[in-house]
């Protein structure tokens, strides 16, 4: 089997983590796997490099750069492979079409989160479906999404979840927390994501301004990851008197350590797939709570594994945030719930598996289709 990942960029979101992971497994599975990227070179491809996995860069100068589809097709060309697999939405539309000029037997398209905010990516997707033999989804919620609000055929939509590596994220040593400047045994909280307005960073500063007694009161806030904004929540943590209390430390590549450190996740996105650093989290033994976005009831259920408010509800979100704080035997309990349910679930062997076994369903599929096709065009032997 000849699988090629298109991608838009390789930079270490979470999306694109997962599907190198994906790729690893299958190669050592005795897939031949190689990439596309859309983009330039990111951090993710020298992984694959090291690991014989070869990459192309497109090197695209923008999300409007409609040339890249010219130089995709041109690489699927000269790639052959029997599975084009796509990630990430400009991947995914200029994948598909790529693929189909390039004459690929199979696409199969990653749809990763519900784009409750992007109209016209729903509109684009559905009008190139035709393009696609399989939709991926993360989740079961985005799999409802995309059939109901994106108009996909529900026969094309399958749900394979994200997995982690359980044992890096269990095992993990604490951090030391002093070099950012917190002090020693301080209530934590810990948003790990893109400081984006999907993720809604800026509940977590509402949540500090809070007067209350109790930890709440003492409580710092660590941000880690990069994004738009960035220098708004810097400004908005100062303006409301609460930025001695607030971290921010850009990307890391010690999330596991200093989820070890802290005391709750929080996670008070808008929408979602099923987010990797939730599975991550509850790998680690660390509490979470969390909004009712795509993916998360799926994994905190009715909050017997964590804390999860209404999608729109602040004052809930608070209020859950509060009682984390609050009630250390009730944080430990839920926690240790929730990491020997991730660790049983949602391990990367069990979800590689699950990918080659569809892919090699389609391709025998398609092998079934082009014999029938075959056999029907026979001539008939004469009659004697």
């Amino acid at each position: 089997m000849k699988l090629t990942f298109c991608i838009t960029e390789l930079d270490p979101g979470g999306a694109e983590q997962a599907a190198v992971r994906i790729a690893l497994g299958l190669a050592e599975m005795g897939v031949d796997v190689s990439f596309v990227c859309l983009k330039g070179h990111g951090e993710l491809g020298k992984v694959l490099e090291s690991n014989d996995i070869p990459v192309q860069y497109l090197e695209a100068r923008n999300r409007f750069d409609v040339a890249v589809v010219h130089r995709l097709t041109h690489a699927l060309r000269r790639i052959r492979p029997d599975i084009v697999q796509t990630y990430l939405f400009h991947a995914n539309i200029a994948g598909r079409i790529a693929a189909r000029r390039a004459g690929v037997p199979l696409v199969v398209s990653g749809i990763r989160v519900a784009e409750r905010r992007r109209v016209p990516y729903l509109w684009i997707d559905r009008v190139t479906e035709r393009l696609v033999d399989r939709h991926i989804c993360v989740s079961e919620s985005v799999r409802s999404f995309s059939i109901e609000a994106g108009k996909l055929t529900p026969d094309k939509c399958v749900v394979i979840p994200n997995g982690v590596d359980f044992e890096k994220f269990a095992d993990a040593k604490p951090a030391d927390l002093s070099k950012f400047g917190i002090p020693p045994n301080v209530p934590l909280v810990l948003f790990v994501g893109r400081l984006d307005p999907q993720k809604r960073p800026d509940w977590i500063l509402s949540v500090l301004t809070i007067k209350s007694a109790g930890p709440l009161s003492d409580c710092h806030a660590l941000f880690v990851g990069e994004g738009p904004l960035y220098d708004n929540l810097q400004q908005q943590a100062n303006r409301r008197g609460v930025g001695s209390r607030v971290h921010f430390l850009g990307r890391r590549n010690d999330v596991g350590e200093l989820m070890k450190s802290s005391t709750v996740l929080a996670l008070p996105s808008a929408w979602e797939g099923m987010p990797n650093v939730l599975l991550e989290a509850m790998a680690s033994g660390l509490p979470v709570v969390a909004t009712a976005a795509e993916g998360i009831t799926e994994l905190l259920g009715d909050s017997d594994l964590g804390w999860v408010s209404e999608l729109d509800s602040l004052k809930r979100f608070a209020t859950n945030l509060k009682s984390a704080l609050d009630h250390p035997a009730e944080r430990n309990l839920r926690a240790k719930s929730a990491q020997s349910y991730v660790q049983k679930e949602f391990t990367w062997d069990r979800v590689v598996q699950t990918h080659l076994e569809l892919y090699s369903s389609l391709l025998n599929q398609a092998e079934n289709l082009r014999s029938n096709v075959t056999t029907d065009r026979l001539p008939e032997p004469p009659e004697k």
